[in-house]
């Protein structure tokens, strides 16, 4: 315990004596941990602590998570506009509230209405207490005067009679707790309200709680929390507690409430993340083709070659010497690389080292050197590795390509990239002539008389309205003045050939027909 003794020549005191302790220092230790702890995503969030003093029947311990977003009660409160009759419906005895409220109400849950200094809608009450009947049509709902008549299979609604007048009514949930009670590690119960992020309360619904219990309390993913989109540093001075217990009282009056301790650090790479896959050649397939000189630069890739591989990104935490970012390229080949080539572009060798895996899709690339935190990185992979593109082609964007980073200053938990290059995949096609479309008087031709032609493919990914498939036809001769281009597939109308129109006639008719996936 706590004693005292006195060295004054008047009032000497040399034997200890105990001290009466009226408010204890409070948690002898707290943490918080995460599900998911990844920046801007939703995660159950676990807060575990010991308190130095007993806590009593509702006596409170309480979270402060900036930054965090999701559930938050003033989301609930929005206005209503009692005069607007698409919002309040007399024909349906309901009324028309905003998404966030009537996802977080339940039938039979109870609520306040106010009027908010308006006129009252008529056959309700200012300040009533009423029991919500959830109409199975979004964002609607009625009122009843007790959970029963809410609930039963054939709903006893109040009857509302008419508008009322203001656009400042509202419609209040009287508890906010996701879930009501919870149950600590230890079996200890506690009813949980949670009207924001930064105020969060757990209040005991036992007679006493012993002084150095731990106690873990979980906030499920039901919850809705996201960690905030800019990450977290380790042991975040925004993250905060306090306790109302009366042998306690931390940082109740205080405005900034003490840090929790320990939690763990969480980087992000915002939307900075980036991948694109390049060749220095110029062996284009065709002879001519539309794109310009700084195109032909870094030619188009194509499924199954060899490409060098350019990654991108920001980094919101230092990546310390031997720290490694980890890229999954999935569906990309070539034989295991113990030492990649890096570019020396930008610094790269002299920044990084890496190593690829065929059989994890893992690129891996180690600091050689500190890279500080929000310094944009910049890495070039030579395509001499031998490393290959997919067979089937990526999509925009590509989900399955992800990126994470072990930095201790803030790891990344594996993550989508953010934008990726698509590469088209031809997975089938052809060149057929038929004699059933009316030119062509057999199932072959001769050389330069007229032939009906049908051009066939599939393709790895969907062709938008606009967008063009070419064929290169060597050597055959079109009569530019005809108009017998069909617009035919499998019988629909799916896209329009317009080969050699006019870009004017083009865009015309690709305004209506959209090639899908699975044609």
């Amino acid at each position: 315990g706590i004693t005292l003794k006195v060295n004054s020549t008047k009032v000497p005191i040399w034997v200890p004596v105990p001290v009466n302790v009226k408010n204890g220092l409070g948690f002898r230790s707290a943490s918080l941990s995460y599900s998911n702890p990844a920046a801007g995503e939703v995660t159950a969030v676990t807060f575990t602590y010991k308190l130095s003093g007993d806590v009593l029947l509702n006596e409170q311990v309480n979270l402060q998570l900036k930054g965090f977003t999701g559930w938050d009660k003033t989301d609930l409160d929005r206005f209503i506009d009692a005069g607007d009759t698409s919002i309040v419906i007399v024909a349906d005895n309901a009324i028309m509230v905003n998404a966030h409220l009537y996802n977080a109400l339940t039938t039979g849950d109870a609520v306040t209405y106010g009027i908010g200094g308006g006129t009252v809608i008529n056959g309700l009450a200012d300040g009533s207490i009423y029991y919500v009947y959830k109409f199975p049509i979004a964002n609607k709902i009625g009122l009843a005067t007790s959970a029963a008549n809410a609930q039963a299979a054939t709903p006893t609604l109040q009857a509302i009679a008419g508008v009322g007048a203001g656009k400042t009514h509202t419609i209040t949930m009287n508890s906010y707790a996701l879930p009501t009670q919870l149950t600590s590690s230890t079996g200890h119960n506690f009813e949980a309200d949670i009207r924001s992020s930064e105020n969060i309360t757990f209040t005991c619904l036992e007679n006493s709680i012993s002084a150095g219990t731990e106690v873990s309390l979980t906030l499920g993913t039901s919850v809705g929390l996201k960690i905030p989109a800019s990450g977290l540093t380790s042991n975040d001075p925004q993250l905060n507690m306090y306790t109302t217990a009366a042998s306690l009282a931390t940082g109740i009056f205080l405005p900034q409430r003490p840090t929790i301790p320990v939690s763990p650090a969480i980087g992000t790479l915002g939307t900075t993340s980036k991948l694109s896959y390049y060749r220095h050649t110029m062996d284009w397939e065709f002879e001519q083709q539309p794109y310009a000189v700084s195109d032909i630069v870094k030619r188009k890739s194509m499924p199954g070659e060899s490409v060098g591989v350019r990654v991108e990104f920001t980094s919101s935490s230092e990546i310390k010497v031997g720290e490694a970012v980890f890229l999954k390229l999935d569906g990309f080949g070539g034989d295991d690389v113990e030492d990649l080539g890096l570019s020396a572009a930008h610094d790269t060798k002299k920044k990084f080292e890496g190593s690829w895996v065929e059989c994890t899709s893992m690129m891996t690339l180690v600091a050689k050197q500190v890279i500080p935190a929000n310094t944009a990185v910049d890495i070039f992979v030579n395509e001499t590795n031998g490393i290959t593109l997919p067979q089937h082609g990526l999509s925009l964007n590509d989900a399955r390509m992800k990126i994470r980073i072990n930095a201790t200053d803030g790891p990344v938990s594996e993550i989508s990239v953010t934008s990726s290059e698509a590469v088209g995949a031809l997975l089938t096609s052809s060149v057929e002539f038929d004699s059933t479309l009316g030119a062509t008087s057999a199932p072959y031709t001769t050389v330069d008389a007229p032939a009906d032609v049908i051009l066939k493919f599939s393709l790895s990914g969907d062709v938008l309205a606009g967008e063009t498939v070419r064929f290169r036809l060597k050597d055959f001769s079109v009569n530019v003045a005809s108009t017998d281009i069909s617009e035919v597939s499998s019988g629909t109308k799916r896209y329009a050939a317009v080969g050699y129109a006019s870009s004017a006639a083009a865009d015309a008719i690709f305004t209506s027909y959209k090639l899908n996936h699975d044609n």
